[in-house]
């Protein structure tokens, strides 16, 4: 229903946006560039501070920088928000990550 809300209030392109912003910030950081990954991680999360899928990739992000407190915050956050919530995969994932940090 959420989804749909949003399609006809025109606001899907803002969130179609932040998911692909999340996407490449992860991809920027994973070469390296983790000032432009944290930029762009920022304007997805602005946009859809409730996207459990852009807090997994924020934690991933920490992760690539080592920084292990972060990435467990990003976390908990991820398995408690649900805009959209984590699949299966993704909170298999999210959990192993926990026990690594």
């Amino acid at each position: 229903m959420k989804d749909l809300n949003r399609a006809i209030t025109g606001t899907v392109d803002e969130f179609s946006m932040a998911y692909d912003r999340s996407a490449r910030a992860l991809e920027l950081a994973q070469v390296g560039r983790h000032d432009e990954a944290e930029r762009d991680m920022a304007v997805a999360l602005a946009v859809t501070p409730n996207s459990a899928w852009a807090h997994l990739r924020l934690a991933r992000l920490y992760l690539l920088r080592g920084d292990v407190a972060g990435m467990g915050a990003a976390l908990r956050q991820a398995m408690e928000t649900s805009e959209p919530p984590l699949t299966d995969q993704q909170r298999a994932m999210a959990e192993a990550l926990l026990r690594l940090g």
